[in-house]
């Protein structure tokens, strides 16, 4: 029996299983960090450009762990309800809806998904950092670079989506041949 798209969606769409590719979105976030000149400080220093979460994310607080899975969480909550609404019931339509939603430099250019990403991450920085420059009353107060940046990052979680419904598809044809 091959497995529907709601099944797989709701099978990823568990926080506590996305903590390993929020390990790997902090990864990349630290390698962008330090590029741009920011290094670990107890607290946010934008003038000294010093951070207290530029450290390995087996130290960072839980709140903070959890909101390098809110890509995840957007983009995946996104397409469960897209699932339901529009009827998607096969792996093979789910990955050409997800396709679909990735420009040609990899990023998901989507307005609804970049607020809905910023609103998730807000939710975990106010507590976090509330001096936060990000902390804007609205989406659209972003700066370009970090509306960008929001979607490189979905652009990051429907690509690992992709991937893990590639594997499913693969398994799902051995199932069928056995």
């Amino acid at each position: 029996m091959k497995m529907t798209a709601a099944a797989l969606m709701a099978l990823v769409s568990v926080p506590e299983a996305l903590l390993p590719e929020g390990a790997g979105m902090h990864a990349a976030y630290l390698a962008k960090a330090r590029m741009d000149g920011w290094t670990y400080g107890p607290t946010r220093d934008n003038t000294k450009k010093t951070k207290p979460n530029i450290i390995s994310f087996a130290l960072l607080k839980p709140t903070v762990k959890a909101s390098n899975v809110g890509p995840f969480l957007s983009v995946f909550g996104y397409v469960l309800e897209q699932v339901t609404e529009l009827g998607i019931e096969t792996l093979e339509a789910l990955k050409a809806f997800v396709q679909g939603l990735l420009d040609d430099q990899g990023n998901v250019p989507n307005p609804v998904l970049g607020e809905r990403t910023w609103k998730v991450w807000c939710e975990y920085a106010r507590a976090a950092e509330p001096n936060h420059p990000d902390l804007v009353e609205n989406w659209l107060d972003l700066s370009a670079d970090s509306r960008s940046y929001d979607a490189s990052l979905n652009g990051v979680a429907a690509k690992k989506l992709i991937e893990w419904i590639e594997e499913q598809m693969a398994i799902d044809a051995v199932n069928a041949n056995s």
